[in-house]
């Protein structure tokens, strides 16, 4: 199947994708500026997702997600530090902010990037502090950010122009009553996107949701009550995700959504979202979803998303409760955690 894909920016088109583009404008910006680290970092909710790093000091990679409040860029984007710092350490500002991945940061600066949607940071690091004259070159960053913008916001349309053809090509594949994708739809997308996030580092979320009030009409013999609630439903969750997004039905009254490059906290807010819609629509249920960052398949996602259903039907009765099950934001530990969130109708 062709996708009409937008042209590429001049200097990716020799290139596979953006992250291999992406490592080539590090490493110059390695040997121009003299700081090993560079990180692409996008803002995304109350998270930071690194979308793209070149790092030999600090353990981080492509993938991973840190609450943004903790980030020393939050501060300069504040207002609170310097965009340049020569030295971190000599800014009492900087306190409590001058770790990554518990290794002292000695020379920091950021630049923002101009993107079409959504705010992106362009971040150089360095263990050792460096001269004062690091202010002086910051030019050469800014240069550099404005190209990675441009070859991002392509990587962005593309992928966007990728998932709908497999929209498309999945069509077929659909719940005959709801219009949801079916089992085997849901499969072929999620294969599709657990591809994607693996060749090009990204992330993605997963929900998974039951729909309680279908089992009690079920029960009482109202089937036609039931189906009527399920179409009535889901008009109401397509009302509050976006295009992209891919909705799965997997069983009588169990749902899911694939949810592509959203950080935890996306993933909690469109949650929350889908609950007070189904509330709304007088429909009772039970939630658990996932995130695959950094060291997980969308597969796992899947499969803790189902345990946190279970915790959360098991727990509260008559209520809707939310379930989250994810890796923790810090760089080492991506053991799964679980927080419930109690929400009342």
């Amino acid at each position: 199947m062709s996708h009409n894909h937008p042209t590429a920016p001049t200097f990716m088109r020799g290139f596979k994708g953006f992250l291999p583009a992406a490592q080539v404008i590090f490493s110059k910006l390695s040997e121009k500026m003299g700081l090993p680290t560079w990180i692409l970092i996008r803002q995304a909710g109350a998270n930071g997702v690194i979308v793209a790093c070149q790092d030999p000091l600090f353990g981080q990679v492509s993938g991973l997600s840190f609450e943004w409040k903790t980030l020393l860029l939050s501060r300069i984007m504040a207002g609170a530090v310097p965009q340049v710092m020569p030295d971190v350490a000599s800014l009492p500002e900087a306190a409590g902010a001058q770790t990554l991945n518990e290794i002292s940061i000695g020379a920091y600066l950021a630049v923002p990037l101009s993107l079409a949607r959504g705010r992106g940071y362009l971040v150089g690091l360095d263990v050792e502090p460096h001269v004062p004259r690091l202010a002086r070159k910051v030019a050469v960053v800014r240069d550099a950010a404005a190209m990675l913008s441009a070859m991002w916001d392509h990587e962005v349309a593309t992928t966007e122009a990728t998932r709908r053809a497999e929209h498309a090509e999945a069509a077929a594949m659909t719940d005959d009553l709801t219009g949801a994708f079916n089992l085997q739809g849901w499969r072929f997308l999620l294969r599709r996107e657990e591809t994607r996030c693996r060749i090009n580092q990204s992330v993605a979320g997963i929900i998974i949701f039951d729909l309680d009030t279908l089992g009690t009409l079920d029960d009482a013999g109202a089937r036609a009550a039931g189906d009527q609630l399920a179409l009535q439903g889901i008009e109401a969750i397509r009302r509050v995700i976006r295009a992209n997004d891919a909705l799965g039905r997997l069983g009588t009254q169990v749902f899911a959504l694939l949810l592509p490059g959203l950080a935890p906290s996306e993933v909690g807010v469109v949650c929350s979202r889908v609950a007070n819609a189904l509330a709304e629509a007088g429909i009772s249920a039970s939630f658990g979803y996932s995130w695959r960052g950094a060291s997980r398949t969308l597969g796992e996602c899947v499969r803790e998303a189902e345990k946190a259903i279970l915790v959360s039907t098991g727990a509260i009765s008559g209520n809707r409760k939310v379930t989250h099950r994810s890796p923790s934001y810090h760089a080492e530990q991506h053991s799964a955690q679980r927080v419930a969130v109690r929400s009342l109708h």
